[in-house]
Parts: C-alpha cells; sequence; structure tokens
C-alpha cells in the first residue's frame, strides 16, 4: 500500500508535530507501520541486517554523510528535515527488501508495474476531465500538464520514468517471465500508459531520461531486436504527440514550448534560459565557499538563489559538498558495480534482466542530473529492486513451479 499510494501528495492527511511541523501523506501513513515491525523484527539480532545487500549499506554512508553537514547548514533545520525524509525512504527500502527477499524478484515487479498504472491512468483521467471543463479527482484543475494526485506538477515526470524504465526494459527484455501470467499484460500496458502521461507532463528532464534510455539501449544490444523495440517507443511518441495536437492542445503547445525554450531555442535573458545558467553558477560558488559540506540539505536557496538546486548531482556539490559526493558517487557505485557484475546476456532470467536494464540505469541517471532523486519514492523503488535481484543471483532464488 506504500508503494501504491506513493503519489498522492496532492492533500496532506494529518499535520504532525514539532520538530518536523510537516505534512504526513497518505503513503507515509503505510510506511510508518512497515518501518515499525522491520525495527521491532531486527532489533534484538541486528547482525541480521549484516546480510542485506552492501547496497544499502552505501545508502547508509550517504545518509551519514549528509546527517555530518547538518550543523554547519545555513539552514540547520530545514538540512535535518531532509536528512530524516531520506532517512525514512531509506528504512522504507530496507523493509521492504526484507518483506520480499525470501519471494521472487518479479512479485515485486507487479507492484511497482501496478503503481504505475495507477498513477499513469489516473493522471490521464483528470487530464480528460479537466480538458473537458470537469473538476478533477482530487487533483488540481490543469489542461497543460498531466498531474495524476501529485501536488506539483514537477513530482508527475521523476516518478513516474523512475518506474517506466523499469516497465520498458522488462518489455525490450523479451525474457520467457515476462510473457506469462500477469506480466505479459502488464508490462506493456503500463509502458504504454506510463509514456503517455510521462510526456503530458511536460517534464523535459524526464522525457529526455528515458529517450537516452532508448537509445542507449539500441547501443548496449546493437541487434534488430533493439532497434525494432526503439522503432516501437519512437512510434507510441509520435502517435501521443498526434493525441496531444489533436485533443489536447495546451499539453502540446506546453510540450513544443518547454523543449524550445530549455534545447533548442534557448533565449537570453528568459527565465528558463537564465535559471539553468544560475542554476550552475550558484552551486559552484555554494560548493567554493564551502567545499567538505556545502550549504546544507535547504539552504541553497534563499542564500545562493532564490530557486532551489534541481538535481541530484548539483545538489550534492552545492548543499552537502565533498561528503555528498564522496556518498553519493559510493551509492550509485554500488548499484552499478553490482549490475555489471552479476549481469549476464544468455544466463539465468534474472541476470538477464540486469543486463538489460543497465542501458535504461543510464537514462535514469541522465534524468537524475536535473532532477534531485534521494526525496523521491520511486527512487528508491528503483534500489529496492535492484537489491532484490542482487540478492536473489547471489542466493539462487528461483521462480516456483507454476509460473507467475
Amino acid at each position: 500500500m506504500f508503494l501504491l499510494t506513493a503519489f498522492v501528495t496532492y492533500k496532506p492527511v494529518i499535520e504532525f508535530y514539532e520538530p518536523f511541523h510537516s505534512k504526513i501523506l497518505l503513503s507515509r501513513l503505510f510506511g510508518f507501520p512497515l518501518i515499525v515491525l522491520f525495527v521491532f523484527k531486527y532489533i534484538f539480532q541486528p547482525k541480521e541486517l549484516s546480510k542485506f545487500p552492501k547496497l544499502f549499506l552505501g545508502g547508509f554512508l550517504l545518509l551519514f554523510f549528509l546527517a555530518v553537514t547538518i550543523p554547519f547548514s545555513l539552514n540547520p533545520y530545514a538540512t535535518f528535515r531532509q536528512v530524516i525524509s531520506i532517512a525514512f525512504l531509506w528504512v522504507v527500502a530496507l523493509a521492504i527488501f526484507d518483506s520480499y527477499q525470501d519471494i521472487h524478484w518479479t512479485q515485486f515487479v507487479k507492484i511497482v508495474l501496478i503503481a504505475l498504472l495507477l498513477v499513469s491512468g489516473l493522471g490521464i483521467l483528470n487530464l480528460i476531465l479537466s480538458t473537458l471543463g470537469y473538476p478533477a479527482f482530487l487533483a488540481e484543475n490543469r489542461t497543460d500538464a498531466g498531474m495524476s494526485l501529485f501536488n506539483r506538477f514537477y513530482e508527475a515526470g521523476p516518478f513516474t520514468v523512475n518506474l517506466l524504465c523499469v516497465s520498458a526494459s522488462l518489455w525490450a527484455s523479451e525474457l520467457k517471465i515476462v510473457k506469462q501470467g500477469a506480466l505479459k499484460y502488464l508490462v506493456p500496458l503500463s509502458t504504454t500508459l506510463g509514456l503517455f502521461f510521462l510526456m503530458s507532463t511536460g517534464r523535459v528532464s524526464a522525457i529526455t531520461g528515458f529517450v537516452c534510455a532508448i537509445f542507449l539501449y539500441v547501443l548496449w544490444k546493437h541487434d534488430l531486436k533493439s532497434i525494432y523495440f526503439a522503432l516501437k517507443m519512437g512510434g507510441l511518441f509520435l502517435l501521443n504527440l498526434l493525441v496531444f495536437f489533436l485533443f489536447f492542445k495546451d499539453i502540446s503547445n506546453r510540450f513544443i514550448y518547454r523543449f524550445q525554450s530549455r534545447i533548442f531555442d534557448r533565449v537570453e535573458g528568459t527565465q528558463e534560459a537564465d535559471f539553468i545558467v544560475d542554476n550552475f553558477y550558484g552551486t559552484f560558488k555554494a560548493f567554493l565557499d564551502h567545499p567538505i559540506t556545502g550549504a546544507g540539505l535547504g539552504g541553497f536557496q534563499d542564500h545562493y538563489s532564490r530557486y532551489s538546486i534541481h538535481g541530484s548531482f548539483l545538489k550534492m556539490i552545492g548543499e552537502a559538498g565533498l561528503l555528498g559526493i564522496i556518498g553519493l558517487l559510493i551509492f550509485l557505485g554500488l548499484a552499478i558495480f553490482g549490475m555489471f557484475r552479476l549481469k549476464s546476456q544468455t544466463g539465468e532470467e534474472t541476470q538477464q534482466f540486469l543486463y538489460n536494464f543497465i542501458p535504461f540505469f543510464g537514462g535514469l541517471l541522465v534524468s537524475w542530473q536535473y532532477n534531485y532523486n534521494l526525496s523521491d519514492v520511486s527512487f528508491w523503488v528503483v534500489i529496492s529492486l535492484l537489491a532484490l535481484v542482487f540478492n536473489q543471483i547471489n542466493n539462487q532464488i528461483t521462480l516456483p513451479s507454476g509460473g507467475m
């Protein structure tokens, strides 16, 4: 339920007490019991945690380095809140792994794909309702951007692209496990709707990340099947643009404008062009002023710019300094090392999944360059999935007889 409600950020459920002074989201209400059960399970046997994949240790080291920056932050309260938020998601990822570690990883993938279907389906529904002049379902009425049940339009794209890359990599892989049971229908349907919704958000960085993932997949596989899959995705991309042009004029106009103003026709002096320059300039100024700890998570805004830093890597540079850079490199490095070490083009299907997912992970790295991912639930979903796959390859956990 935590994952299936992770995209519901439009309305808070309750106000939480100090020092968090935060709005508890629906998914958090499912996340807290998950954490409590996990803590009770391992509080008397902490040594068992050492059996968890080292990928989680990388996450812990990153958390530790970020926590060290709190006393030196330009806004310690904001930094504390952000570190607590990341710690919460890290523990939830641990709890998810613990819940699924003895079950084949495809069972977890089903939940991921259902979540992608929900966020995309509700997003498309609300877009249709808004365009027809009806009230959106538990969301802001917008005809120029797919919102689903997110509170802010910029949340939808980064969340969706993480899940979409998982779904698309499975569709591209053509593994036997994908062609049977529920996955036979979930994979193509979630990918198709997910791509439509992603494009409707107009989030250039997330869309670019997915396009790069497809391009990298062709380079990685360099065979006719990969080219065919790329053409299939390209066909869906063009079909979506046609649907936008015919039925969702505001989406079409905004989609074209955002790509022109940010990539193809950047005009100096406009907010779109100046923001990118300001983002890089402010980030490196903050780093030079505070090379070890940065300005602190949340400490950049109002001190170096009226905007917050966009992008996971820039955020670590400007707001966490060398500590954040080292922590993030170790964390993502463990993920990349694990994929390359355990992948196989012709081996067991779990290893083949890793082989096919590598270029899509590369596309996600492109997306994360502009989108801050550590506070995004879907990022930790990807981490949980990788941890499950690493663990099940090492322990040779196979799909029970009877299939999906």
